[in-house]
């Protein structure tokens, strides 16, 4: 893990590569060396105490909504920080929220034998549409989110398709 971090006051300092945050690390700033010793932390594993050049101090850590630290209090100083880049295969951004095509489209060659809303109607994701007939199965066509039904294309006892249009939700 690689952070490159800097507070307001411009302290830069890097924590390098494979630290070893269960001894002693060392951390580079303004050509100093500094030892770092993290003595606590509380029960969802962010800082409590550490120990910086043998003096124990006590630590608060704010974090942004991606989970990254954005201000550090250290013996109740408060010093606000930016963290420029991480590099590490452990930590990864919260996954952004995709948001579901309103096109429910045919997953497999059939016809649909009936369908259970109409145009205007309002759905839930998840809440059954109609009912897709392929290969002597009877498949549940579902809303893939919520939303007001804009269009139906498909035609109950009519063939249909692979990734033909079924409808589609607004």
């Amino acid at each position: 893990m690689k952070y490159t971090v800097r507070s307001v006051e411009k302290h830069e300092f890097q924590i390098p590569n494979k630290t070893d945050f269960s001894s002693e690390f060392s951390v580079e700033m303004k050509g100093k060396t500094i030892a770092v010793r993290i003595l606590e932390t509380n029960a969802d594993g962010s800082l409590r105490l550490v120990m910086i050049n043998n003096r124990v101090i006590p630590v608060q850590v704010d974090r942004r909504t991606d989970g990254l630290p954005e201000r550090v209090y250290l013996n109740g100083v408060s010093y606000p920080l930016s963290i420029d880049k991480v590099e590490s295969t452990r930590f990864k951004p919260p996954a952004s929220t995709k948001q579901a095509s309103g096109q429910v489209r045919a997953d497999l060659p059939g016809q649909v034998t009936s369908l259970f809303v109409s145009v205007g109607d309002e759905v839930e994701k998840g809440q059954p549409l109609g009912i897709l007939e392929a290969m002597k199965m009877e498949n549940e066509i579902l809303a893939p989110r919520n939303g007001k039904i804009k269009q139906i294309t498909a035609v109950p006892g009519k063939a249909i398709m692979k990734g033909d249009l079924i409808l589609e939700i607004g």
